[in-house]
């Protein structure tokens, strides 16, 4: 099914948009037009304000003529958004946290094994020393640098010198 605003079509990210920009209209918000609850909001939210929030986003959007877009998809949506910004430090994990999706690094003996398995590196032949009987012949052209001359300075008696 296609989402529409008032008959024009509307992209998923343009409807994501709109759902987002509602939310932080919303009085559960800070109110300073970016995605943050209110201080007096429990983090996370309870499943009760999360479920009014979500009823008044969608009633926001048919207010605005905006149809077609599946209701369960669109609770989804704006739960995972409510869960996301109810997470304590984020933006930051907090002091001492480990950090997630991070691989461990390699200590003591698995260093010595990666350094075994690593690709040896050819090395280069080296050149012969040459002798000073060989000596290089250099041929030096020298060009003119311009293709013009200039006029005669006619003011001197003899000419160009």
């Amino acid at each position: 099914m296609m989402i529409t605003e008032n008959g024009a079509a509307l992209s998923k990210t343009q409807f994501y948009k709109r759902i987002k920009s509602i939310l932080k209209e919303d009085p559960a918000m800070d109110g300073s037009g970016h995605l943050y609850l209110h201080s007096e909001q429990p983090q996370p939210l309870d499943e009760i304000v999360a479920a009014s929030i979500q009823s008044h986003v969608i009633e926001v959007l048919r207010n605005q003529g905006i149809g077609g877009f599946n209701e369960e998809k669109t609770r989804d949506f704006i739960r995972v958004v409510l869960r996301y910004i109810g997470l304590p430090y984020r933006g930051g994990r907090a002091p001492g946290a480990p950090r997630l999706n991070k691989k461990s690094k390699a200590k003591g003996k698995g260093k010595q094994k990666a350094k075994s398995k690593a690709k040896p590196q050819k090395q280069k032949p080296q050149q012969k020393p040459r002798r000073q009987e060989e000596a290089r012949v250099i041929q030096v052209t020298v060009k003119k640098s311009r293709s013009f001359h200039y006029p005669r300075d006619l003011t001197t008696p003899g000419g160009d010198s």
